[in-house]
């Protein structure tokens, strides 16, 4: 019971950090794709070269 306390307490900020990295990354694109340049999404795997 311990172990599942432990890892929800070091999982907890991801609930938080993910969702605000996410809109920052597509607002970034978006005003890449405005100016017309290409965006790379940061941790993305590409599968085709």
């Amino acid at each position: 019971m311990l172990t599942l306390i432990v890892i929800g307490v070091l999982l907890m900020p991801l609930l938080f950090i993910y969702p605000i990295a996410w809109v920052v990354f597509v607002v970034i694109g978006g005003l890449k794709a405005n100016e017309g340049k290409p965006y790379r999404y940061p941790l993305t795997i590409r599968f085709i070269a």
